[in-house]
């Protein structure tokens, strides 16, 4: 996330199998009737390097370019 000259910018998160109750007091996005959930929470079973493959292939497949390293 970044913030600039009082302008947020954020991209996304996928959320794996973390510990869910942590993210009790987040509302994405500002939509209250939807909170955060996981992969795991979802029934998918994934490690983190599977997802992070999966979501570069994807990127590379739509975007027609590789992600930049940060």
């Amino acid at each position: 996330m970044r913030v600039s000259r009082w302008v947020s910018y954020h991209g996304i998160a996928l959320n794996v199998a973390p510990d869910l109750g942590r993210f009790g007091g987040i509302v994405p996005c500002g939509i209250s009737e939807h909170g955060v959930t996981s992969l795991a929470a979802l029934g998918v079973t994934a490690t983190l390097d599977a997802v992070d493959a999966a979501l570069a292939r994807s990127f590379e497949r739509v975007f027609d370019a590789a992600p930049q390293p940060v």
